[in-house]
């Protein structure tokens, strides 16, 4: 007799992403979606500088876990020189 509850096994990717400690998985998602740099530094309460060397060891630790790089971006962030040199948040551009 089954219990009624359905199993649903994840993508081979969204395993490799569970695998993973949850900042570098957050860090990957993030950039995915199309998250500005400067949102995913604040969620992950780290430097800006410091972001790159994350990434690359959230790539290590995805590859390692057999997911698939890179993960692509839904959106690209115009750097407008706002806000002080920052990323604007409120643009978003649409690959065409």
């Amino acid at each position: 007799m089954q219990s009624g509850v359905v199993v649903i096994e994840a993508e081979p990717q969204e395993a490799a992403l569970r695998k993973l400690p949850p900042t570098y998985s957050l860090a990957l998602r993030l950039r995915a979606a199309g998250v500005a740099p400067d949102i995913i530094c604040e969620y992950l309460r780290i430097e800006e500088n410091a972001l790159p060397a994350l990434y690359r060891v959230a790539e290590e630790k995805l590859a390692a876990a057999g997911g698939k790089l890179p993960l692509q971006p839904q959106t690209n962030w115009v750097d407008d020189g706002a806000a002080q040199g920052g990323w604007n948040r409120s643009r978003p551009t649409n690959p065409r």
